[in-house]
């Protein structure tokens, strides 16, 4: 779920299993939420269940076994990117700028002490995701956050290039605090438009099983 979370964070929105010890968590229930500026979760949640497409949890387990195999490909690219990076022995803002302009979001997790506590990489490029330890023990956000230059520096707004692009394609528009989108168009725009890049055996292979829309 982080992983996705990565994605959707571009997009204001952001998947929610709710507590370990809520109802919603322990029937493995997900709803979605719109998120403001400063990332805290506004307006009404909405049901995985009532969306164009259904991104259940149990849907979203079957598509993270595709994916699995469909990443690998991107695995070392995003490795060589992310190491050229750490050469300069960048900041820890200087880093998310650099791999910003490479078309690669860095999400960087946090407790509610403010603690680092995990890392993810969006590469908007391949359309794949990573959490750092999927790329390694050195790509864990401790080894990464441990080795940032401790330099004080002026923190510059982090833009995404990649969404200029995914709106001339899509016609899609960033969520904004107008609230002209709601999480379920945006969860809709997603599920009709990223079908259009998986392999078409792999599509064949899937319908046959059983006919769903996909998404990466």
């Amino acid at each position: 779920l982080p992983e996705l979370n990565a994605v959707l964070r571009q997009y204001n929105v952001i998947a929610d299993r709710g507590t370990e010890d809520s109802k919603m968590f322990q029937k493995n229930g997900l709803i979605y939420r719109l998120l403001d500026r400063h990332g805290k979760k506004i307006g009404t949640p909405i049901k995985a269940s009532s969306i164009y497409g259904k991104p259940t949890l149990k849907f979203l387990e079957n598509r993270y076994k595709l994916n699995e195999e469909l990443r690998k490909r991107y695995k070392q690219q995003l490795k060589k990117d992310i190491d050229l990076i750490l050469l300069r022995h960048p900041t820890k803002v200087e880093f998310e700028q650099a791999l910003s302009g490479k078309g690669i979001q860095v999400v960087f997790r946090k407790n509610e002490e403010g603690r680092i506590y995990g890392i993810t990489f969006a590469d908007n490029k391949s359309k794949s995701v990573f959490n750092g330890s999927a790329l390694g023990k050195a790509y864990s956000a401790k080894a990464l956050t441990d080795g940032f230059t401790t330099a004080v520096k002026s923190e510059s707004k982090i833009a995404s290039p990649f969404m200029n692009n995914f709106t001339n394609r899509t016609g899609f528009q960033k969520f904004s605090d107008k609230g002209t989108y709601s999480a379920s168009q945006i969860l809709e725009d997603l599920l009709k438009t990223e079908t259009q890049d998986i392999p078409t055996g792999l599509m064949q292979n899937k319908r046959k099983k059983k006919k769903k829309r996909i998404i990466h």
